[in-house]
């Protein structure tokens, strides 16, 4: 059988409202309303605008995997680094293939392509951490993405490994994304 983009949702989807149950049990409002409320969203939307921003389904499985990581909320776990700085790596990987498939029918210089889909990826992580930051700001402590809390290392540190590895992430896909065309 052929995986298709619908068995992906499907799975995607069912593993979210797993999660949903749980933190609705639990009592975790904020992971309840925050992060899978959101992802449900975030599915939603790209399911809709698949086609129409040349999507694939390494780029969707990627999406997929990012919201999923994130809504497991591990950020306890460490191995060198907190689970946080190994999300933004996948992240930027991630976001790496959706936008390198954005732009793929553009006849742009090679140099050109990097550093568009690099800016992009950057400007989504910046666009991010504000959002964070005005979540913490208006809502305060707690758990999810809009409130600060485990996952969230030391003000500004936080933010800048963020950012770094939302670029590292990129890299490594641009690494990957032109050594796969030359061969």
């Amino acid at each position: 059988m052929k995986l298709k983009k619908a068995h992906l949702t499907i799975a995607a989807s069912a593993i979210l409202v797993v999660f949903l149950l749980i933190y609705a049990i639990q009592g975790r409002w904020a992971l309840f309303f925050n992060d899978v409320g959101a992802s449900i969203v975030g599915i939603i939307l790209f399911n809709k605008l698949y086609s129409r921003l040349n999507q694939n389904l390494l780029s969707y499985s990627l999406f997929l995997l990012i919201l999923i990581l994130h809504v497991a909320h591990l950020y306890s776990y460490t191995f060198i680094f907190s689970w946080d700085v190994y999300m933004h790596l996948i992240a930027g990987f991630a976001l790496g293939a959706m936008v390198s498939r954005l732009f793929a029918k553009e006849k742009w210089s090679v140099i050109k392509k990097i550093s568009i889909i690099l800016l992009v990826i950057m400007g989504v992580g910046a666009v991010h951490e504000m959002t964070e930051w005005a979540g913490y700001a208006v809502l305060g402590e707690g758990e999810g993405w809009l409130l600060y809390g485990e996952g969230d290392e030391g003000e500004w540190r936080d933010t800048v490994f963020d950012l770094f590895f939302n670029f590292l992430g990129a890299s490594i896909f641009l690494i990957y994304y032109f050594f796969r065309k030359l061969l």
